[in-house]
């Protein structure tokens, strides 16, 4: 197919931070979407104003495939070379690469900075803040694993973000958004220049900038950079004016100080990292770029290319095996819909539909994902199980029940979840699903063994239990203490018997909750439920859950009457959300030799 070039219409919105749709276009055999996004770039409690009134916004080039963004893959975010520069010239990886890696399904957003301006007014220290937007951006439009990119000047505000800020989620979870980090053809020590000439002058310059700064005037005293002489065979390249600035951020990027110019920067980066140059590179001569190689950092030089345009093709092939190799490469797209349905007494209930975009195999079981006590059909673990087991070929509802307890007070029972689950299971069998695996989250593992109990369904031929409900009222015993569990339970059956069952509150749970859950009658003793289940299962247990305890692990796993597969995960949560892809690939590889 030869390139077509579309535009469309694009305002760019000054003060939002909402994306703006302005051009789809082509790449060399494939068609690539393209949008423009306004970005918050100031650090925390520093908004710059913009020449002639608001404030400054970082634009930013978003290059998705043109069938549809996959947020269910990886997404990366790429810097250009930096003073000079710009993410839209040909030359430079934030455009070319862009838009091969979108072109082969991945999700780019290439960054304009506020270093690239020729007259770079923006300290190098706070371009990382730029960086940290991008990826919250990006977080919020549902995407969970990066890849962070710089060329030049760009790789060194990478490692600068790597090294100076925590990398942590919106919700400061414990797990770290960036899975990779890749630097084209990173500068080095600037002021050493190891090749490119000599760097006379320098000394002056800085001992000026200095001066300029201590007597205020280092904010708009023009400065140009250290250059080289080509004695008579053109003019220096700082005289061509691609690099000048003020004395301040001349310091900023160029002192003995600055960590722009720093090469230990670049060393000991906590996650791995790929390196390509060219081998004519001055600013990234091949001796000092081998020498970043080491644990976790592997390099690629390529043959006689500058800038790297000219290779295009092969730097994105060699981006592209590495991002698959450690884990990041393109996924499988998900279709997601949404169901609904009607109990007997007519509260309606709604759920997501997750499945591959070519289509679920219907020769495998569909895999119903039952919530926990705080959660739902979109607040819970079942969104991120949901896709990831539409990625591996399955067919997912994620439905809701009236026992959830994430609107606040609980007022359910599992008598309401078993009818629920019934109706669910119907709404399986429309689908054309003849056949069923259960999978439980926290409570949900009680609900599904129960549900198994009660109805004896024979659609269902499998149960997944993650981090699987204690035995409920033993578990309470233990945290407050019998004499205080004698009493709220005392106080749970009386408000009952007066009818007051609803309006009693015990913690988060109401009266009839509570009983359910926790009382001496309740049928959450776990242990006792697993005894008469002869389906073929497997559970989840975290060594870093609060809830659990190898007291009922011991129990549970030796009174399932079926065949029980049961794997702990070390470091793992309640929530397993540090273990996603580890999990459903655990649980789809049991799938795919249980249910062949």
């Amino acid at each position: 197919m030869s390139p077509v070039l579309r535009l469309l219409a694009a305002a760019l919105l000054a003060s939002t931070t909402l994306p703006v749709v302005a051009i789809a276009q082509t790449t060399p055999g494939a068609d690539v979407r393209v949008e423009v996004l306004q970005l918050e770039s100031d650090p925390p409690g520093n908004v710059r104003g913009a020449p002639g009134g608001g404030r400054t916004l970082a634009p930013a080039m978003l290059y998705t495939p043109a069938r549809g963004a996959n947020s269910f893959g990886p997404a990366i975010v790429m810097l250009d070379d930096g003073p000079g520069s710009h993410p839209l010239a040909k030359n430079q990886a934030a455009r070319f690469a862009a838009e091969r890696l979108a072109a082969q399904g991945y999700t780019v957003l290439s960054l304009y900075s506020g270093q690239e301006r020729n007259f770079p007014t923006v300290p190098f220290g706070d371009v990382k803040w730029a960086v940290k937007n991008a990826l919250d951006y990006l977080e919020h439009a549902g995407y969970e694993d990066f890849a962070l990119a710089g060329q030049g000047y760009g790789a060194i505000v990478a490692a600068d973000y790597v090294r100076s800020l925590p990398d942590t989620t919106l919700d400061n979870g414990p797990e770290k958004r960036l899975k990779g980090l890749i630097l084209i053809n990173p500068v080095l020590d600037v002021k050493a220049y190891p090749g490119f000439g000599d760097t006379r002058g320098y000394d002056a310059r800085l001992k000026q900038a200095q001066a300029q700064m201590a007597d205020g005037t280092g904010l708009y005293m023009t400065h140009i950079e250290p250059g080289h002489s080509t004695e008579g065979k053109q003019a220096d390249w700082f005289m061509q004016g691609r690099y000048v600035g003020p004395a301040q951020t001349w310091l900023d990027y160029w002192s003995p100080a600055a960590n722009a110019r720093n090469v230990a920067l670049l060393k000991d980066l906590p996650l791995p990292v790929l390196i390509v140059a060219g081998d004519t590179v001055p600013m990234s001569p091949t001796a000092g770029v081998n020498a970043l190689a080491g644990a976790g950092r592997e390099v690629a030089i390529v043959p006689g290319s500058d800038d790297l345009s000219a290779s295009a093709d092969a730097v994105t092939g060699r981006i592209a095996g590495w991002l698959k190799a450690h884990e990041l490469g393109v996924r499988p797209a998900v279709k997601i819909t949404t169901t609904d349905i009607t109990t007997d007494g007519g509260v309606p209930l709604f759920g997501m539909v997750y499945e591959p975009a070519t289509g679920a195999d219907p020769a495998r079981p569909l895999v119903m994902l039952i919530h926990g006590r705080s959660g739902d059909a979109l607040q819970s673990s079942t969104h991120w199980m949901g896709w990831r087991f539409a990625q591996a070929g399955y067919k997912v509802i994620a439905p809701s029940l009236r026992i959830s307890g994430a609107a606040g007070i609980e007022t359910g029972t599992m008598a309401m979840v078993e009818a629920d689950i019934a109706h669910w299971m119907d709404a399986a069998a429309k689908l054309g699903n003849a056949r069923v695996v259960l999978a439980g989250h926290s409570n949900g593992g009680i609900w599904i063994s129960n549900y198994v109990n009660q109805s004896h369904d024979k659609r269902v031929v499998g149960l997944i239990y993650i981090a699987p409900t204690v035995d409920a009222a033993e578990y309470q015993k233990r945290q407050v203490g019998a004499a205080a569990y004698a009493k709220d339970n005392a106080r749970a059956y009386k408000a009952i018997g007066e009818g007051r069952g609803l309006t009693e509150v015990l913690g988060v749970n109401t009266a009839v909750a509570y009983a359910d859950l926790y009382g001496s009658m309740a049928k959450t003793v776990h242990s006792d439920q697993v005894k008469t289940i002869d389906l073929p299962a497997i559970a989840f247990a975290g060594g870093n859950d609060p809830l659990m305890s190898d007291w009922f692990l011991d129990r549970f796993s030796k009174g399932y009457k079926g065949k029980l597969t049961l794997l702990r995960y070390p470091g793992a949560t309640h929530g397993f959300r540090e273990s996603k892809d580890k999990l459903v690939g655990d649980a789809a590889n049991w799938l795919a030799t249980t249910f062949p």
